[in-house]
């Protein structure tokens, strides 16, 4: 079309124009302008239903440049109300939580790709709100009897050919409170699931919601003193009991959220076809905050891939992506001058010495920015579980240190070839003392009780002692269960007792029972 010979539409030429050209301007009735505007191919007739929808009536004529300048407007008007729109979407919440859960799960493939150079770890991912869950657990008589833990124990570790998980990753919030729409309490639900994790020795690890912390937002925290004197009050007795279970060695909560994408910035980097910048005004609400349990399970697979071996998942080794460093997170900056930038913390809170003791002592497993880099780091993994206190310093230590995730992840591991082991091999032997001697003299090849050696020579030496017994179970000839007492070489060399597991020996099942 011309620029030069085009002219507006008034009121009284579209009153004329539907009688004399009723085949092209019939579209112009009021009720269906939009619609027409939006279905017609011609783009001469686009332009002059788009300016008449606008009410640009009264000028008959104008020139190129004057068009240029109100097409340009528009385009702008256009622009600023898409920019408003992709906003509210960004920001609903449903929808954060579902970018935050794919961007996380992404997260977690990408570092696995990265470490996993010889193909050692797997990731399975299954759908399971936790409303589902809460209901499967709810309804079940016991906690063997749901559908979970049908899925995580009777279908791969208790049956032939199945690869026992080694660690369970729930993308979800917990709080002690009643939750809209959820008839369970979190608490009740985390029971029966710390007892698959337990049964499965695959610890559960998920983040903690603020609430449970009596906050509104993570950031909250910085402003409190004293976190234990909180889970004192009486809100929290089905916490605490949960806490004082023994399965609660095998249930991680971690805190506050990371961010898992960077805002959106109109620097030219993406092709959206219009000029986009995310409004991030309020960093608790408009930032895409997520799940710190994906990076959890980064470190471990990045542990397990360099040694095959979990004692090393906390802390930091300088120089070094080891230990607890958590690498590749998204950055957002904030500008200190008109050309200077510097990174804003990945986390929404920022966790301090102080903070972060409080929290691991009340069963939290705090992620935290190190300082002066782009880089968080985990410097302790805390399971659930309050250790027992008793009157020898040595003994709570000691206490302390076996209800720490990163040695239950290590004893977990021979729990699961234990496992694995009695029930392919069980038929083949005689007694009790037989299968006994087989374990003892099998996990004698991974025990030195030598301190002083190597990161390499612990890999293939993990245990600084190992003891089993096995023994059959009453009333079931031919089935038999494990107590085994392991000590792994630890991080900290304080540690001087075993860590004691019990695996069940039963002769081997197939996927059709």
């Amino acid at each position: 079309m011309s620029i030069n010979t085009l002219s507006f539409i008034s009121e009284q030429d579209l009153t004329h124009s539907k009688l004399a050209l009723s085949e092209r301007y019939n579209c112009y009735a009021e009720s269906q302008l939009v619609d027409s505007f939006l279905d017609t191919e011609d783009e001469d007739l686009a332009l002059k239903m788009w300016l008449d929808i606008h009410d640009v009536v009264n000028i008959k004529n104008t020139n190129k440049s004057e068009l240029i300048s109100l097409i340009l407007s528009a385009i702008s008007s256009i622009d600023e109300k898409v920019n408003s729109q992709v906003n509210e979407i960004l920001h609903h919440v449903s929808f954060k939580k579902l970018e935050a859960s794919w961007l996380g799960l992404k997260y977690l493939a990408e570092q696995e790709h990265e470490y996993d150079t010889e193909q050692k770890c797997k990731i399975k991912l299954l759908h399971l709100t936790w409303q589902e869950l809460s209901r499967d657990c709810a309804k079940a008589i016991d906690f063997d009897q749901g559908e979970f833990f049908r899925i995580i124990y009777n279908n791969e570790f208790n049956i032939a050919g199945g690869e026992p998980f080694g660690l369970l990753i729930g993308d979800y919030k917990i709080t002690h409170q009643v939750q809209k729409n959820i008839t369970v309490n979190d608490v009740d639900t985390l029971r029966i699931v710390m007892q698959t994790a337990a049964a499965a020795f695959a610890p559960f690890i998920t983040s903690a919601d603020p609430s449970l912390l009596g906050v509104d937002a993570f950031s909250e925290l910085a402003s409190i003193n004293n976190i234990d004197s909180h889970f004192e009050q009486l809100e929290y007795i089905n916490w605490q009991n949960l806490r004082k279970m023994e399965d609660a060695k095998f249930l991680g909560l971690t805190l506050p959220d990371i961010l898992l994408r960077s805002p959106y910035e109109p620097d030219g980097s993406r092709r959206e076809g219009f000029l986009f910048k995310e409004s991030n005004q309020f960093t608790d609400t408009d930032y895409l905050w997520g799940n710190a349990a994906y990076s959890f399970a980064a470190v471990t697979i990045r542990a397990y891939c360099e040694s095959g071996w979990f004692s090393h998942i906390r802390g930091i080794q300088s120089g070094k992506y080891r230990q607890g460093l958590v690498v590749k997170v998204p950055q957002s900056h904030f500008c200190v001058t008109r050309r200077l930038t510097k990174n804003k913390m990945s986390v929404n809170l920022q966790v301090g010495d102080k903070l972060e003791k409080q929290l691991a002592d009340n069963g939290f497993i705090p992620v935290a920015s190190v300082s002066e880099t782009e880089f968080l780091s985990f410097y302790s993994n805390a399971s659930v579980n309050e250790p027992k206190k008793y009157t020898s310093t040595s003994d709570t230590i000691n206490a302390r240190l076996a209800s720490m995730l990163q040695y239950i992840l290590c004893v977990s591991r021979f729990a699961h070839y234990i496992k694995v082991m009695g029930r392919d091999r069980i038929g083949s032997f005689e007694s009790a003392e037989q299968i006994e001697h087989y374990f003892q003299r099998w996990l004698h090849s991974y025990t030195t009780s030598t301190e002083e050696v190597s990161d390499e020579i612990r890999a293939r030496f993990p245990l600084s002692e190992a003891r089993i017994q096995v023994k059959e179970t009453v009333g079931k000839s031919g089935h038999y269960y494990s107590v085994v007492h392991l000590r792994p070489h630890f991080q900290l060399d304080q540690m001087i007792s075993n860590i004691r597991l019990i695996t069940e020996l039963s002769p081997i099942l197939n996927r059709n029972g």
